[in-house]
């Protein structure tokens, strides 16, 4: 994949981690390549099929920077019901805000199926209340109502 350059991508991934800001990421990458849309999709949708861990933290502050409105709400929603815990919590850190509110079915489907229930001791629960609580929407809080979820424990 030669959309973007290794630095490039180190850069993006460095974002999500918060080694750099991103307004320093967008003065270092062409706005013209992150917010060609057909690209991004196309990068998004590579890094989160890998195994790479940088390349999805570069994909997720590609979506971040350019395309929270569009159309990657799916990408990042398919990646939260995937077995790739280890990028859950980033995805749940990063996108807790009221424009992220579309990922509010894909929550309340983590908090619906056996695999995540079984989950009791993990932090699963806890990160998906407060990506809830920050999303702050009526959905958002019917969610947390559905799973009994109102208060922290």
């Amino acid at each position: 994949m030669n959309i973007l350059s290794e630095e490039q991508i180190k850069i993006l991934a460095d974002c999500t981690l918060g080694i750099i800001a991103y307004e320093d990421a967008a003065e270092q990458i062409p706005d013209s390549l992150l917010k060609d849309t057909a690209l991004a999709r196309e990068f998004i949708e590579y890094a989160l099929g890998s195994e790479n861990e940088t390349l999805v933290n570069a994909a997720l502050a590609w979506h971040f920077l350019y395309d929270k409105h569009c159309s990657m709400i799916d990408l990042l929603g398919r990646l939260l019901l995937s077995e790739k815990h280890e990028q859950h919590q980033d995805i749940l850190m990063y996108c807790s805000s009221p424009e992220f509110a579309e990922l509010v079915p894909y929550l309340d489907q983590m908090l619906s199926t056996e695999y995540n229930g079984n989950l009791k001791d993990a932090p699963y629960p806890l990160w998906i209340y407060w990506a809830l609580v920050r999303i702050n929407t009526s959905e958002a809080e019917e969610v947390r109502k559905k799973h009994n979820m109102l208060e922290t424990e």
